[in-house]
């Protein structure tokens, strides 16, 4: 992995060096092992560098055989090899053995599709001299970020926001959507940024920029207008064979690598194909917790003996919170996901021993591992009850409601989904992943309550479920999180935890193949008797027990139930009173206090809200108050 910076002016503007290694050497933990400029006739790039592959030969920038092609990447091309012995034979001469060089000859047969042929996690620029044109490009599934600020006749780009912001004339302005948008899913989605005026490139995107305009375009989405005839037999033996071959090529290093282990189907599974490809042990690496309920470590041991890895934990204490403005600090727009914290231990405990890990983020949305899947298709049989079935059922909740009997989960859920009954499927899972509007609203200021900016942005979530083209509601919702979960929370913390210690991290289940293999599938061989990641379950007791595969998913939890009731009090009381984003007129003072007092009274766990907000204050303190 690295990190890239750099503008173009279609001005030609003189070479200005001070910004561009300002912009690069903001990004010094994402390459460690050196940096590289190119800057002639108005293009600037910057580039530093993580050697992964071809550890000699591959800096940056790098060019073509008469310099006409520029380019400056971030990323693993895991099909490299096999791409350059194609263009070997169509007469392209290469001077590295790396993947970054693919990418240019690519481009020189193909132009701006060369993206489809790669196979791989990436945002790179890449300078075309002869036409005077920019090419921006992100990965299918967002693995790599890019940010992009456009203003006339110039363009900024760069791998992280706090990077681009070092060159005077990009702006420092909260974009008041942006923040609408955090306050409902506690981070800020693609395309726009908590800056003004400043984007991220969207994940499988090409953005071609010369002096006469931008043009965005969306080269892939994952394959759900095609399902497979298939049995379930066939599909467990095709999508083995997929997880094979996706891990092998992860496993492609110069450098030492090995894999993140929480116990759980999916890590698990990827440790098993590792330790089948490999002639040494695997070296993996688990986080836990002093709080019982939050703690897997265990099952970690389980897997770790079965396969006889090289087995490291750490233990993540309620003291691990005075690390919290590091952090939080290498986070480029405030984001409040607070599985971030174990994951920022769990990469410095691994970077002390490899420099590649690969894990199992992805497989969920893939393949259905969310509670939250069957809640969906629950209701989706509650819907088509005989309408005087469900009249009945609410009047026999309704009485229920002041008794013990009325706190049971499956009461509570008939009145909800009783309220919920003329809404579309995506408004229903917009319900279930964001911050309801009379919530946000409350906690904004009085005179931004009034001027509500871009709320008709805060239901992306549906909108993605509708733009499905499967009729098939599991198959809608799993692409509503594909597009907009995935690239926004989970794919954000992953990237710049791993970074912040110049670690790389590989997901096999991101493979744009097993993706579209997944989609295709019919949902009763995904999601058969209602059992999540059935399929990956399957192939997991090849190696454990029942017992052992069906438990119950955990996740990678925090208890910050408990720790805002002792450890964290202190802290959040003081960034309500002391708050930066009050006295700039954002937020409203007294609907914070209430949501802590609901939250140490018991009246409500409001854990998520608090750390959203303690989350957004630190980072405007560090950010845009300084």
């Amino acid at each position: 992995m690295c990190g890239i910076a750099g503008w173009i002016d279609w001005n030609r503007s003189e070479p200005n060096g001070d910004s561009l290694r300002a912009m690069t050497r903001r990004l010094r933990h994402r390459g460690p092992d050196g940096e590289g400029y190119y800057e002639k006739e108005g293009a600037h790039l910057g580039h530093r560098r993580l050697s992964i592959i071809d550890l000699q030969t591959g800096a940056q920038p790098l060019c073509n055989e008469d310099e006409s092609v520029w380019i400056v990447f971030n990323g693993e091309i895991f099909n490299f090899q096999e791409l350059r012995e194609n263009l070997l034979e169509r007469g392209h001469q290469f001077k590295t053995q790396g993947d970054t060089e693919v990418i240019v000859h690519l481009y020189e047969e193909y132009g701006d599709r060369c993206v489809d042929h790669l196979r791989g996690q990436f945002a790179f620029a890449l300078w075309d001299v002869n036409d005077r044109r920019l090419l921006l490009a992100r990965d299918r599934l967002g693995q790599k970020p890019l940010y992009y600020y456009h203003r006339g006749d110039q363009l900024f780009f760069a791998s992280e926001l706090k990077s681009l912001m070092c060159h005077p004339a990009v702006p420092r302005d909260i974009d008041l959507g942006a923040l609408n948008a955090y306050l409902t899913y506690h981070y800020v989605p693609d395309p726009i940024s908590i800056v003004q005026g400043v984007c991220k490139l969207p994940p499988a995107h090409v953005m071609s920029v010369d002096a006469s305009g931008a043009q965005l375009e969306r080269y892939w989405s994952p394959d759900y207008a095609s399902k497979e005839t298939i049995d379930e037999r066939e599909a467990i033996e095709r999508l083995d064979a997929l997880l094979e071959e996706s891990v092998r090529l992860r496993m492609i290093s110069d450098v030492p690598l090995g894999a993140f282990l929480s116990g759980g189907v999916d890590s698990s599974l990827v440790v098993a194909y590792m330790s089948r490809l490999s002639d040494r042990p695997i070296k993996t690496f688990t986080i836990g917790f002093d709080e019982s309920s939050y703690d897997e470590r265990r099952y970690a041991r389980q897997v770790a003996e079965r396969f006889g890895t090289e087995h490291h934990e750490f233990v993540v204490r309620s003291d691990a919170i005075e690390s919290l403005d590091e952090i939080l600090g290498y986070f480029d727009e405030p984001f409040a996901d607070s599985s971030a914290l174990p994951v920022y231990y769990l990469s410095q405990l691994t970077r002390q021993e490899v420099t590649v890990a690969l894990n199992g983020d992805g497989a969920d949305e893939s393949f259905a591992g969310y509670r939250r899947y069957k809640g969906m298709m629950g209701f989706r049989h509650y819907r088509r009850l005989p309408s005087w079935l469900r009249a009945g059922a609410l009047a026999t909740a309704k009485i229920c409601a002041a008794t013990p009997i009325g706190q049971l989960q499956a009461v509570r859920r008939v009145r909800d989904w009783d309220a919920l009954a003329t809404a579309t499927d995506g408004e229903i899972y917009q319900r279930c992943m964001a911050t309801p509007n009379d919530q946000r609203r409350m906690l904004l200021s009085e005179e931004l309550r009034f001027c509500d900016a871009n709320e008709n942005f805060l239901d992306i979530i549906a909108k993605e479920a509708t733009r499905c083209p499967s009729s098939s509601l599991l198959d809608r919702v799993l692409f509503a999180d594909q597009m907009t979960y995935l690239p926004g929370d989970l794919l954000v913390k992953a990237d710049r935890m791993t970074m912040s210690h110049s670690l790389e991290a590989r997901s096999p289940f991101l493979d744009h193949h097993v993706v579209d293999f997944a989609a295709r599938l019919p949902e009763r061989i995904k999601f058969r008797r209602g059992r999540q990641k059935h399929l990956l379950r399957r192939l997991l007791r090849r190696d454990f027990p029942r017992s052992f595969v069906d438990r119950r998913k955990q996740g990678f939890g925090v208890p910050l139930d408990k720790w805002f009731r002792d450890d964290l009090n202190e802290m959040m009381r003081e960034s309500i009173e002391d708050s930066t984003l009050v006295e700039a007129g954002y937020l409203d003072r007294q609907a914070m206090r209430d949501v802590l007092a609901q939250h140490e009274r018991g009246e409500a766990n409001r854990q998520a809200t608090l750390w959203g907000l303690l989350v957004l204050e630190r980072w405007h303190r560090e950010v845009i108050s300084s």
